[in-house]
């Protein structure tokens, strides 16, 4: 009798844990906390709940596969469908075929397939109407019965053939204008073939070398240029050829060595405006500078310059000079009109008003 009391007992006991944690694995399961799950069920077989309640494994075994299911709805949740869509890859080999793994991948498939219907949308939005056809394409290949991909589709294929015709319109009317020698007129037609036919295309080849021949042209219009010192069209002809040819080194050599001469150009404009403005500081610093550059096709501008510059200060001593010899400052003036005669630049009576400024200062001194 003891014996049976002492069974019964441990029976009660057991029961009472098993009900408890079969009691929190299904609270926890009914809110999708699917970890905590397991983690009570676990419990609960450790107490024995299993022998008592043979629902327990199978209890387990669907709070272990919707683990990663439930991970992949909180992904999806967040708009990450591709990663969703991993995480489900590895649900369904863990539990291959369940329900909740395959309603959420038709889930996700909706959701990628929304979202390049979005992409596609703001690339026609931009005028890029082959990529947005791409991304209807995607859509419809992630979930088919998408009605706006289908749209966008059926909208974009109807440009893109519009389009198609019209880039072979402007592909013969550039072999047309090739024939008859109407060379720019046919550069543009294929300019525009080629950016409706894309890259790789054959009006995109024949883009490439009509460019190629009308860039040699304009670099061989810039060298006769540069040689009649007409660097302005010159620049500008380097330039056309650098935007039909970029990247070409001679036309980029020769457009920096005609930009470095404009720019000294430039700058010995401004010693010449500085000069006639008699700010003759300003005028050395930046003559200094040009010299430095040691350009030989300048030299003879700076030359003209700096004997400019002589002749200015020159011009600028003999003005004070006078001032200080009629306010009877014979030391300053006779330093003045000094400098002026060792320049070489002076008027004619430079010399007789210096003499007459030192007999002057002789005079003082007696």
């Amino acid at each position: 009798m003891r014996f049976e009391f002492r069974t019964l007992l441990i029976l009660l006991i057991a029961s009472c844990q098993s009900t408890s944690w079969m009691a929190e694995g299904d609270a926890a399961f009914s809110i999708g906390d699917y970890g905590a799950a397991v983690s009570a069920y676990r419990q609960a077989q450790i107490a024995g709940e299993g022998e008592l309640d043979p629902s327990l494994s199978t209890r387990l075994a669907e709070a272990q596969a919707r683990i990663l299911p439930a991970h992949a709805r909180r992904l999806i949740h967040q708009e990450k469908h591709l990663e969703a869509l991993e995480v489900l890859e590895a649900a369904d080999q863990a539990s291959p075929g369940h329900t909740m793994t395959v309603e959420l991948r038709a889930r996700a498939y909706r959701g990628m397939a929304s979202d390049l219907v979005d992409e596609a949308e703001a690339l026609r939005g931009m005028g890029e109407v082959k990529a947005a056809y791409a991304a209807f394409l995607q859509a419809l290949e992630w979930h088919p019965e998408n009605s706006r991909a289908e749209a966008g589709c059926g909208e974009l294929a109807e440009k893109i053939a519009t389009l198609q015709r019209q880039g072979e319109s402007f592909f013969f009317d550039g072999l047309r204008q090739r024939a008859e020698g109407h060379t720019v007129r046919a550069h543009t037609s294929f300019m525009h073939a080629a950016a409706i036919w894309g890259e790789g295309s054959q009006a995109e080849a024949i883009l490439r070398e009509s460019s190629a021949e009308m860039a040699k042209e304009q670099v061989q219009m810039a060298t006769l240029l540069m040689e009649a010192d007409s660097l302005g069209p010159a620049w500008l002809a380097l330039r056309d050829a650098n935007r039909l040819q970029p990247g070409n080194s001679e036309t980029e050599s020769l457009l920096s060595k005609v930009e470095v001469r404009l720019k000294t150009r430039a700058s010995l404009n401004d010693v010449d405006i500085q000069i006639r403005g008699e700010r003759m500081a300003l005028a050395s610093s930046i003559l200094l500078h040009v010299a430095e550059t040691d350009l030989a096709e300048e030299a003879d501008r700076v030359y003209v310059l700096r004997q400019a510059m002589v002749e200015k200060q020159a011009l600028i001593d003999y003005r004070m000079a006078r001032a200080f010899e009629l306010a009877e400052q014979w030391e300053r003036a006779a330093e003045l009109y000094g400098r002026v005669l060792e320049s070489g630049q002076g008027a004619e009576d430079v010399r007789w008003r210096l003499e007459r400024v030192q007999s002057r200062l002789s005079a003082d001194t007696e």
